[in-house]
């Protein structure tokens, strides 16, 4: 008995010297891979992508969070999404890109858009990051580019409203030669924001009308030139200056904000000449200290402040792939919500099918009760789907030349002119109020009661067959008025 429990004795010691020697092998083992490689390391998005902007990012490393694939989304910017992200999740990983010597440049703030969308803008030597947490999408998307400008305007700045020149701000509805968009702002400081510009020949009246507010000698100044998307009849003013170099000195635009798609996006929509002008005009405009004009990219989320107006990018074109495009450059339109006097307007350029089910995923319908909304597709593509999702008091329609297009593109079904005229009818009768540019210039001021807007005399410049052809025939507009 005892010569066994000798031996079970030494066994025991045995393994425990056994154990013992691994323990500190594996202590030293540790102690030289931390060496190597230190416990508190911070992994980067290379393990997910090769895009040196992305390698360069802290990653998001949270249990239950999946990193999705890295894509180029245009203009040098790659996008990489996370998947079941929560807020606490988001806000860490704005601490962690701090800590790593990320400088944060401007923050949406607690509430975020609607407190549904939050985004942060960062930089770190050359790497400029943009992070966006969708809280209904649990979703999280990190935006980086190389030596990418960032805006003035992002941050609110209380000494743009010290000294107001006017009393109201003032939004037009600017009438157009044959068809596309145009609408200026005139701030409170006497500045001015333009979302698109119409066609080339419409270049001319846009100048005179801004030079029209301002004292002999003076140049407008343009705070912010806003391109919803790259079709001729949004920035093809853009196109005259090529013939007109002299136009572009009779303005001062301190900024340009413009999404451009990727490079299969651009060339699948044959839009290489169109972006190109826009970059080709911000090179020949100055700013307010003679600069070149930068070009700047609206990402979802942003909030911009412009004197007496707060303009929220509540969707960018990144966050939808080219595979989600309505078969048109359309759907990379920048949407637009500006807020002014408490009041909400609503401007999405040419907003396709596609962004529409995606903005319907990302906001709530209360986010959606509109004192002003600025519809599609110059009327023609109406969907009834998204209309009843807002709630709208007033309606602007940009003018539109039926013939030019008699049938419009959704969901993978053509439907014809009759069938839009008859969404139209539908949406008149939930406004209280429908206006077009038809007859001449509308100027709308704030805050803004229904009935009030200000229409000017037909421009010498335009022209029309007389008869509103977008489907709002003009005894209609003029009994809702």
């Amino acid at each position: 008995m005892k010569k066994g429990a000798l031996w079970a004795g030494l066994i025991a010691l045995a393994v425990v010297a056994a154990g013992a020697s691994a323990f500190l092998i594996g202590q030293l083992y540790q102690s030289r891979k931390a060496a190597e490689e230190p416990a508190d390391e911070i992994k980067t998005f290379a393990a997910w992508t090769n895009h040196e902007q992305l390698s360069q990012v802290p990653a998001m490393i949270v249990k239950g969070v999946q990193i999705g694939k890295a894509v180029d989304v245009g203009a040098g910017n790659c996008m990489i999404d996370m998947n079941g992200a929560t807020a606490e999740d988001y806000t860490a990983y704005l601490a962690l890109l701090q800590e790593q010597g990320f400088e944060l440049l401007a923050d949406n703030g607690t509430d975020g858009i609607n407190a549904e969308v939050f985004t942060a803008n960062l930089k770190k030597d050359e790497i400029s990051v943009a992070a966006i947490y969708v809280t209904r999408l649990d979703k999280v998307y990190v935006i980086a580019g190389r030596n990418q400008k960032t805006s003035q305007f992002l941050k609110y700045d209380a000494t743009t409203t010290a000294e107001p020149v006017v009393e109201q701000t003032m939004m037009a509805l600017c009438e157009l030669r044959s068809h596309g968009n145009s609408f200026v702002f005139r701030l409170k400081n006497g500045h001015f924001l333009v979302n698109d510009g119409g066609e080339n020949f419409d270049f001319i009246y846009l100048i005179e009308y801004l030079e029209s507010f301002m004292p002999e000698g003076e140049k407008p100044v343009i705070d912010c030139w806003i391109i919803s998307h790259a079709h001729s009849d949004h920035m093809g003013v853009f196109y005259e200056l090529g013939t007109h170099p002299e136009y572009a000195e009779r303005l001062i635009v301190n900024e340009i904000l413009y999404s451009q798609p990727n490079a299969e996006t651009v060339d699948k929509y044959k839009a290489t000449n169109a972006v190109a002008q826009i970059y080709v005009a911000a090179g020949m405009f100055r700013t307010s200290e003679g600069t070149a004009t930068p070009v700047i990219r609206p990402i979802t989320g942003q909030k911009y402040y412009f004197c007496d107006i707060v303009m929220e990018v509540f969707f960018s074109q990144e966050l939808l792939p080219l595979t989600n495009y309505s078969e048109d450059l359309n759907d990379s339109s920048t949407w637009l919500m500006y807020n002014v006097e408490g009041q909400k307007i609503l401007l999405a350029g040419d907003g396709d099918y596609g962004a529409m089910h995606y903005i319907m995923r990302m906001y709530d319908t209360s986010y959606f009760n509109l004192d002003i909304f600025i519809n599609l597709h110059h009327g023609i593509n109406v969907f009834d789907e998204f209309t009843d999702y807002l709630t709208i008091k007033t309606l602007l329609v940009p003018y539109y030349d039926a013939g030019f297009y008699p049938v419009t593109v959704a969901n993978g079904t053509r439907w014809e002119s009759q069938d839009r005229l008859d969404a139209n009818e539908h949406l008149l009768a939930s406004v209280q109020e429908a206006m077009t540019g038809t007859d001449g210039t509308l100027e709308l001021s704030f805050p803004y009661s229904v009935g009030t807007a200000k229409r000017l005399e037909r421009n010498k410049w335009l022209h029309h067959g007389g008869e509103d052809l977008v489907g709002f025939p003009s005894e209609i507009v003029q009994q809702q008025g």
